[in-house]
C-alpha cells in the first residue's frame, strides 16, 4: 500500500465510496451472485474481495478501496466456511462493509485479528503456551508501532517447528502481518484445521480407519477397471457403503463433526473481523 492510500486508508476517506461499496455487495446479495472464491466463480459472480476490487486480484484491493489484501482474502475465506448459513453468511458479507469506517487505518487489522484468534477459547488447550504467549507479544509490539527485528520473528519459528505438530499454527503465525497478503488467511486456516482435526480424532476416527478407507476404495477401483476403462461413472461411496456400512458411518460422523468444527470457527472469526473493523475507525 503506498503511503498516500496508507494515509487516506479505507474507502480512500470517501463517504460516497463506502456507500458504493455497500450497494454493490448488498446487490450481489440480492441476486444471489455473490460467489466464495475470489478465483473461481460463475459468469457473473464475483466474491467480497472481487467486488469491491472490481477485479480477480486481491492486490488491486488497497488501491480501489483503501481495504489490505489479506484482510479482504480473510473475509473471503470466512464467508466460504459459512456456505451451510447462507443467509447469515449474507448478512455477514453486507455486515463487513458496514463496519469500516471511510478512512479508518486497516494497515494494523492483520495483526488484530492474529491476536484474536489467538485468544480465542476454542484454541486455548491446543497451543503451547510457551510458545503462544512470545508470539503474542511479538504481536503487541507490533500493533504498539515497533518495528519487531526479523531475527526475533525467526527464531520463534524455529522453536515452533522444533515442537512439530503441536507448534505448526505458531509457526504459521509468526510472521510480521502487515507486509503478508497470505500470513493472516494462513493462520485461519491453520487455526480451522487444528481445531477440525481435533473434533475428527475425537469421534474415535484414527489413522488405521483411514488406511481401512483407502483399501476399500483401491479394491473397488480395481473391481470396477474395465467399467472406467469402458467410460462408465463408478459411485465409489454407494459401493463403500454397501460393502462397509459400519465403516462408512462412522467415517461420515467422523468426518461430519470435522466440518461443524470448522464452520464454526469461520463464523467466530466472522465475529471477530467485523469487530475489529469497527474498531479501527475508532483509532
Amino acid at each position: 500500500m503506498s503511503s498516500e492510500q496508507a494515509m487516506k486508508g479505507a474507502f480512500n476517506a470517501d463517504p460516497a465510496a463506502k456507500a458504493d461499496a455497500q450497494a454493490r455487495i448488498a446487490a450481489r446479495v440480492a441476486n444471489g451472485t455473490l460467489a466464495n472464491d475470489l478465483m473461481r466463480h460463475g459468469p457473473g459472480e464475483a466474491s467480497w474481495a472481487g467486488e469491491l476490487a472490481q477485479a480477480s486480484d486481491a492486490m488491486r484491493l488497497p488501491a480501489t478501496v483503501g481495504i489490505p489484501a489479506g484482510i479482504g482474502l480473510l473475509a473471503d475465506r470466512v464467508l466460504v466456511g459459512m456456505a451451510r448459513w447462507p443467509e447469515e453468511r449474507h448478512a455477514v458479507a453486507q455486515a463487513l462493509v458496514a463496519a469500516i469506517a471511510p478512512g479508518a487505518d486497516l494497515v494494523p487489522l492483520a495483526a488484530a485479528m492474529v491476536l484474536a484468534m489467538l485468544d480465542a477459547p476454542e484454541l486455548a488447550d491446543h497451543l503451547p503456551h510457551d510458545l503462544a504467549e512470545p508470539l503474542r507479544h511479538l504481536h503487541r509490539r507490533v500493533l504498539a508501532g515497533e518495528t519487531v527485528p526479523r531475527a526475533e520473528w525467526s527464531a520463534l519459528r524455529q522453536a515452533a517447528n522444533a515442537a512439530g505438530d503441536q507448534g505448526f499454527l505458531i509457526e504459521t503465525a509468526a510472521w510480521p502481518m502487515a507486509a503478508s497478503r497470505a500470513g493472516v488467511i494462513e493462520t485461519f486456516n491453520a487455526a480451522g484445521n487444528l481445531l477440525g482435526g481435533a473434533a475428527l480424532h475425537a469421534t474415535g476416527w484414527n489413522d488405521a480407519d483411514e488406511a481401512q478407507v483407502r483399501a476399500v476404495f483401491d479394491s473397488i477401483s480395481s473391481d470396477h477397471a474395465a467399467q472406467r476403462a469402458a467410460g462408465e461413472t463408478i459411485d465409489y461411496r454407494a459401493i463403500f457403503a454397501a460393502r462397509q456400512p459400519e465403516l462408512a458411518a462412522r467415517q461420515a460422523a467422523a468426518y461430519g463433526a470435522m466440518s461443524d468444527a470448522m464452520a464454526h470457527w469461520a463464523r467466530k472469526v466472522a465475529v471477530q473481523l467485523e469487530a475489529a473493523l469497527a474498531t479501527a475507525g475508532q483509532r
